[in-house]
C-alpha cells in the first residue's frame, strides 16, 4: 500500500483545513481521513481524483505517491480553491 497519509496531511494542513472540513468537501467522515492519513487505509480512485481538483495538484500525486509532485502551496491553494485557468480563446468563427 503506497504511503498517502503524509502527503494528504501536508496538502490539508498547508490549507487550514480540518479533517472535518475535508472529509465533507469529500463527502467522507473525518475519521476516514484520519484513516487516510495514518496510513491505515486508503482513498478509492474517485475521491484521488476529487482530492486532485479541490488541491489543485496533478493526480499523479495521489496515484504513485509522489510526494515530490505536490507545488508549494500558493495564495489560491492555500484559501482551499484551485486557482483559475485563463479563458481559452476561441477560433474565429468562419465568414461566409
Amino acid at each position: 500500500m503506497k504511503q498517502y497519509g503524509k502527503i494528504i496531511a501536508k496538502l490539508r494542513k498547508e490549507r487550514n483545513m480540518t479533517q472535518a472540513e475535508l472529509g465533507a468537501k469529500l463527502n467522507v467522515t473525518y475519521q476516514a481521513v484520519s484513516k487516510w492519513e495514518n496510513d491505515q487505509s486508503q482513498p478509492d480512485f474517485a475521491t484521488m481524483i476529487e482530492m486532485a481538483k479541490l488541491f489543485n495538484v496533478p493526480l499523479n500525486v495521489f496515484v504513485d505517491g509522489d510526494e515530490s509532485s505536490v507545488p508549494a502551496a500558493d495564495a489560491a491553494g492555500a484559501a482551499g480553491s484551485p486557482a483559475e485557468a485563463p479563458p481559452a480563446a476561441r477560433p474565429a468563427a468562419p465568414a461566409f
